[in-house]
C-alpha cells in the first residue's frame, strides 16, 4: 500500500495528516504534549485514538516506545555514532529491523531481519513539496510502519529544529 506524509508531521501545534495513495486522508495527529514522557498520538480519522508513541526526554540513547491500541509494539532506538546516526528498531516479538539510506533526503528501505523489504520510502512519487512517498510491503502491519515513520521523523524534524545536526546524516 502507498502513503504520503508530510515532511515534519508531528511539529509542536502541527495537525499533520498521512494520506493514501490517492490523497484521501487515512489518520492525523493530536499533537506533542509537554511531559516527562513527549507523547504523540495517532488518530484515524473518526477520532479514535489507534497508536501513540512516546519518549523519556532525559534518556540516554534516546528511546521512543510505540504502542498500538494500548500495546506495546515497537522500541526504536537513537543511536549517535560520530556525525552518523543509527536507529535500531524492535518489535515486540523481538524481532530486529533495521534502516538502510538517506534519512534526510527521505530516500531509505526498511527491512527485516531476514533482509526483506519492508517499507520503501522516497519523495520520487511525490511531487508536493514536503512530502514523500512510503510503500508499504504486502502483508507487513501498515499502521506499525507507519508509526515507526513517524517517531523516526518526529526524533529527525526535532534534530533539524534544535540542534540542526540531521542534515546531511544517512543511515
Amino acid at each position: 500500500m502507498r502513503y504520503q506524509m508530510t515532511r515534519k508531521l508531528f511539529a509542536l501545534g502541527d495537525q499533520g495528516v498521512i494520506t493514501d495513495e490517492h490523497g484521501n486522508p487515512v489518520y492525523r495527529n493530536a499533537g506533542k504534549f509537554f511531559s516527562l514522557h513527549d507523547r504523540v498520538r495517532l488518530l484515524d480519522m473518526q477520532g479514535e485514538e489507534v497508536a501513540t508513541f512516546h519518549s523519556k526526554l532525559l534518556s540516554f540513547p534516546k528511546r521512543m516506545f510505540i504502542e498500538i491500541g494500548g500495546e506495546p509494539a515497537a522500541t526504536v532506538t537513537r543511536k549517535a555514532l560520530a556525525v552518523r546516526v543509527k536507529f535500531d528498531i524492535e518489535l515486540a516479538s523481538g524481532e530486529r529491523w533495521e534502516l538502510h539510506g538517506d534519512w534526510v533526503d527521505r530516500s531509505f528501505t526498511l527491512t527485516d531481519g531476514a533482509g526483506a523489504t519492508v517499507a520503501q520510502v522516497t519523495k520520487a512519487w511525490v511531487s508536493v513539496a514536503g512530502r514523500y512517498g512510503i510503500d508499504i510491503a504486502e502483508g507487513r502491519d501498515e499502521l506499525l510502519v507507519l508509526m515507526i515513520l513517524v517517531a523516526l521523523e518526529s526524533s529527525v524534524a526535532e534534530d533539524e529544529e534544535n540542534l540542526d545536526v540531521g542534515a546531511g546524516s544517512t543511515w
